[in-house]
């Protein structure tokens, strides 16, 4: 090896040794690592909705699946666990396709935030159903609300991705880490990669491994129920969640829903709200002013057209859920077998 390659590579290693110094000294004084490096959104969920999209757009684009006949599930945890595509087709009178997306988290923000990918995608389905609990619509309490983050996430939604991108990189490096501020700052990046690969008419597969069986089910719960420490813990944080006082009239949360409404129509789909069921001990902890805050998201989400209500809050029995909001295997069946009948 020449005196020359060898001074190119001891310069390389020397960067690259220092950047995982800083990162290590970050991770220690901020008790994280940095926001490029790790985003607060899951990308194992965002890989498996690429991969199921990135499918149903191939076969979209085949004849395999039309747009008539496409029904997409977005959601959370509760969807991802609660619903089977091949007992939803079976039952369903009219046949329809049913592609689940289901994310983690516990707002309407994050779903926000998840949905993009859906929506800067080729896929047309016919209907989206969002799959919500009432207590997704609850203001948080540590809520990101700077102006320049607000900037940022204007400006994705408006699809202006240079200028988000160069709003993103002032969030993303030296251990600024939020988040809300990095999830954003993520899929600004990753959007403007969507846009640019449909500016070059390439499919959502250029950037996905296309999932063989976009209709599987993406499920991580096993047994009938949960231990009952694990229980005990989610009681206590949706008691904390669900207090009146963070039942705001309009927030972050009441917006962003109406936001994801406006694109589902963008994309010539129908949309339509599902309230996904809970186990009797969730639906106690409901006040009035909870109640009150969906029926202001609707209003504020319908504009001209109406938005279809199904609820199904209370059509499963507790013994069919894993804990007090997802379901379990017979509970992800049963409510499969009742979900195409409520939607025409």
């Amino acid at each position: 090896m020449s005196h020359r390659w060898k001074s190119l590579l001891a310069v390389g290693l020397s960067l690259a040794l220092a950047l995982l110094s800083i990162d290590a000294v970050l991770a220690t004084v901020f008790g994280e690592k940095l926001g490029w490096a790790a985003p607060a959104m899951s990308s194992t969920l965002l890989d498996d909705w690429g991969q199921r999209i990135a499918r149903v757009e191939r076969m979209q684009a085949d004849g395999e699946v039309s747009p008539g006949t496409l029904v997409a599930v977005l959601g959370m945890s509760t969807v991802r666990e609660g619903l089977d595509s091949s007992i939803l087709t079976m039952r369903d009178p009219q046949h329809r396709h049913w592609l689940i997306l289901g994310a983690a988290g516990g707002n309407i923000i994050q779903l926000q935030q998840y949905s993009l990918m859906l929506s800067a995608s080729q896929v047309r389905p016919a209907v989206v159903v969002l799959g919500i609990h009432r207590s997704m619509l609850q203001d948080e309490e540590v809520l990101v609300k700077k102006a320049d983050v607000r900037k940022l996430a204007s400006e994705v939604r408006r699809g202006e991705m240079m200028a988000a991108a160069r709003e993103a990189r002032l969030f993303t490096w030296f251990g600024r880490h939020d988040d809300e501020v990095s999830n954003w700052a993520f899929m600004t990046i990753h959007h403007a990669r969507l846009a640019l690969e449909r500016q070059q008419r390439l499919g959502l597969d250029a950037i996905y491994r296309a999932m063989e069986d976009p209709w599987s089910v993406n499920s991580t719960y096993r047994g009938p129920r949960a231990a009952p420490a694990d229980l005990a813990l989610q009681l206590e944080g949706l008691r904390s969640q669900l207090r009146p006082e963070r039942s705001a009239s309009l927030n972050l949360q009441v917006t962003a829903l109406a936001e994801i409404v406006h694109r589902i129509r963008q994309l010539g789909a129908r949309a339509v709200c599902l309230l996904m069921p809970e186990s009797s001990e969730y639906r106690s902890l409901y006040s009035p002013a909870i109640e009150a805050m969906l029926d202001r998201a609707l209003r504020l989400s319908a504009q001209d057209q109406g938005v279809s209500v199904i609820d199904l809050h209370n059509a499963l029995e507790d013994i069919l859920f894993y804990d007090y909001a997802h379901l379990n295997a017979e509970g992800r069946r049963r409510l499969s077998e009742l979900l195409p009948r409520s939607i025409d």
